[in-house]
């Protein structure tokens, strides 16, 4: 899952959330947009949980849709280097006893903001 941009809006009759995906994981930040009552509120996350749909394990490809080079036990964490341009895919690094500071792309389907 990439950074999550959130769109709140506040009104008299409650409010509403928007949640779309950013490719680039800067910084954290709320900005006032148009009405006081508006913010643009984005967080970073710079490192992910590997968690596939059944608990399996997640490929790391040598390149986006490339071949696969390895593979991450569910529920690893990763660090996220940068983004294909499409936001698809992520270059990560795993820090684990059996795979320290091995990198490769893995779809970023299969990643959720570890906290």
């Amino acid at each position: 899952m990439l950074t999550t941009i959130a769109i709140v809006s506040l009104s008299a009759i409650g409010f509403k959330t928007i949640s779309a995906a950013l490719a680039s994981p800067e910084k954290t930040s709320a900005t006032a947009i148009q009405n006081s009552d508006e913010y643009i509120v984005t967080k970073t996350c710079n490192e992910f949980w590997v968690l596939t749909k059944y608990g399996d394990r997640l490929n790391m490809r040598n390149e986006p849709e490339g071949r696969a080079i390895a593979s991450i036990d569910f529920a690893s964490i990763v660090s996220v280097q940068r983004y294909s341009d499409d936001g698809e895919w992520a270059l990560v690094s795993v820090e684990s006893k059996q795979k320290n500071g091995l990198k490769g792309w893995v779809s970023t389907e299969y990643l959720t903001c570890y906290e």
